[in-house]
C-alpha cells in the first residue's frame, strides 16, 4: 500500500464533498432515507448508469392505492440529472401473452443531484426535495463481508496505473482498535479491515506487508488502500509507501467468498472467462505486468497534480491502524 502518509488527506476529496470530482453513481436500488426503515417502504427506484447516460425506474403507487411505474433516461451534467418521468401503462401481465407498453406522458420532471457514488438529494413532481441512498444489503461492515478477491487500481498519472489482485480468505479473529476484525490473504501478506471509529470511520483500510518486521514500512513499495465500497465496487485513495502522495483509487470485488465470479459473465464455450486457453494466457500477462510494475516503482515520480492530500487526523489513524494491523498480521503467521 504506498501511502507515505501524506495520503488520506481529504478522503473529503473522495469520501465527503465529491462536487470537485466527476463520478459516477453506483448502479442499482436506491431508496429515499426518510421512507428506508420499514421491510416495506413501498416505493423505491432504480438507477443504472453507462457512460454518463442515467436510466431511472421508479416504482411507486397513487393516492388511491394502485401502482405506477415511471421512466425517465438521459445524460448527467455535473453530477445532476434531470428528465421527465413519464408514465408506463400496459405491456404484459403475469402469465399473459407479450403486450407493448403504452407511454401516457410526463408526471412532470425528476432532479436528482449526487453528492457522491451512493448519496443525494431528489426531487419528484410535487415534492420537496429528499436525502436518497443507494440501498446496501449483501454485506456490512463485518470481516465476513471484506472476504473475496479483489482488483485494486490507483492512477499515478494519465499514462501510470498500478493493478493488483488480492484474495482475502482469512479472518485473523482479531481487531485493532478502530476497526470490527482484520482479513488477510493465505500468506498474510496483504490485509483489510473495516473501519468503525476515528476519523476514517466508514471506510476499508487495507495494508500490504511483505518483509518480516512489524515495525512500518516493511517494503519501501508496500501498497495501501482506503476506500469505501457498496456491494462489489468501490472508490478511495492508493498510494505506495516510498510516495508522498495519494492517488484515485477504484476496487472492485471480482469473486465472492465462495468463488462465484460478480459482475457480467457469459458461461459459454466461446467466453474469454471460461475457455481455459484464454485463461492460461491471462494468467501468464497477469504474472508479467506484475513483474513490470514493481521494476516501474522504483522509477516513479510522485504526481502531485493528481494526487489526493489527506488530512493530518486521517494520515495519523491510518498510521496507527497500519501499525497495530501489521503487529496482528506477525502474530498469526
Amino acid at each position: 500500500m504506498k501511502l507515505k502518509l501524506k495520503s488520506v488527506a481529504s478522503a473529503l476529496a473522495l469520501f465527503g464533498s465529491m462536487s470537485s470530482h466527476a463520478f459516477s453513481p453506483a448502479n442499482g436500488a436506491w431508496a429515499i432515507d426518510a421512507e428506508s426503515g420499514s421491510s416495506a417502504p413501498g416505493r423505491g427506484f432504480s438507477i443504472e448508469v453507462e457512460n454518463e447516460i442515467l436510466v431511472f425506474t421508479y416504482f411507486g403507487y397513487r393516492a388511491d392505492g394502485t401502482s405506477v411505474f415511471f421512466v425517465s433516461a438521459g445524460a448527467m451534467t455535473d453530477n445532476t440529472f434531470n428528465g421527465a418521468l413519464n408514465e408506463i401503462k400496459g405491456g404484459t401481465s403475469l402469465g399473459g401473452a407479450y403486450k407493448g407498453g403504452t407511454v401516457l406522458g410526463s408526471a412532470g420532471n425528476v432532479s436528482i443531484s449526487f453528492t457522491n457514488g451512493v448519496k443525494g438529494t431528489i426531487t419528484l413532481p410535487g415534492e420537496s426535495p429528499k436525502a436518497v441512498s443507494k440501498v446496501a444489503f449483501g454485506y456490512s461492515a463485518t470481516p465476513d463481508s471484506l472476504l473475496g478477491t479483489y482488483t485494486m487500481t490507483y492512477k499515478l498519472s494519465s499514462t501510470s496505473t498500478i493493478a493488483d489482485t488480492y484474495t482475502l480468505s482469512k479472518k485473523l479473529g482479531t481487531s485493532t482498535s478502530t476497526g470490527s476484525g482484520i482479513v488477510s490473504n493465505s500468506t498474510n501478506t496483504f490485509a483489510c479491515e473495516n473501519q468503525t471509529s476515528g476519523s476514517l470511520a466508514g471506510t476499508v483500510v487495507c495494508t500490504e506487508a511483505t518483509g518480516t518486521s512489524s515495525a512500518a514500512p516493511r517494503s519501501t513499495y508496500d501498497d495501501y488502500y482506503i476506500f469505501k465500497i457498496t456491494g462489489d465496487r468501490g472508490a478511495g485513495v492508493g498510494s505506495y509507501f516510498a510516495s508522498q502522495y495519494a492517488y484515485p483509487s477504484h476496487v472492485i470485488r471480482i469473486a465472492t467468498n465462495s468463488g462465484k465470479t460478480t459482475g457480467i459473465v457469459e458461461p459459454t464455450n466461446g467466453s474469454l472467462i471460461v475457455a481455459d486457453d484464454v485463461k492460461a494466457s491471462e494468467r501468464l500477462r497477469t504474472v508479467s505486468s506484475v513483474r513490470t510494475k514493481d521494476i516501474a516503482k522504483s522509477y516513479e515520480l510522485p504526481n502531485s497534480a493528481n494526487s489526493i492530500q489527506l488530512s493530518d487526523g486521517e494520515r495519523s489513524d491510518f498510521q496507527q491502524w497500519v501499525q497495530e494491523a501489521r503487529t496482528l498480521m506477525n502474530q498469526v503467521q
